[in-house]
């Protein structure tokens, strides 16, 4: 950790700390505020992370075949080409783990009553 940010227990709640993390602002001894970073803040930040990441590659994904359907091209491509059924089919596949991914860190998230 760097030196002006120490972990901390999380506060309020049953030991969970606030709905938003655990950011808090504690003096020093020397009168200076260093943050305190709680449990609740990382495990926001990581479940969120998981959580963003898969809704990003399940919305891009789908946006790109949908594209395709409609164009006949890929984003980023002008020229109008033949795609393999394989490939299809490993797109939509990407769809499906983007949401299941997303649906889990949503679910993680209210599980653990941060959000």
């Amino acid at each position: 950790m760097s030196p002006g940010i120490r972990a901390c227990e999380p506060a309020g709640r049953g030991g969970r700390g606030p709905r938003a993390g655990n950011l808090d602002w504690r003096p020093e001894e020397d009168g200076e505020q260093e943050a305190v970073v709680g449990e609740t803040s990382w495990a926001f930040l990581l479940v969120g992370s998981f959580a963003a990441l898969g809704a990003a590659m399940a919305l891009g994904t789908l946006a790109a075949l949908l594209r395709y359907r409609r164009t006949g091209t890929f984003p980023g491509s002008d020229e109008v080409r033949e795609v393999s059924t394989g490939k299809v089919v490993a797109l939509w596949i990407r769809v499906v783990v983007g949401t299941v991914l997303a649906i889990v860190g949503i679910v993680a998230i209210q599980r653990a009553g941060i959000f």
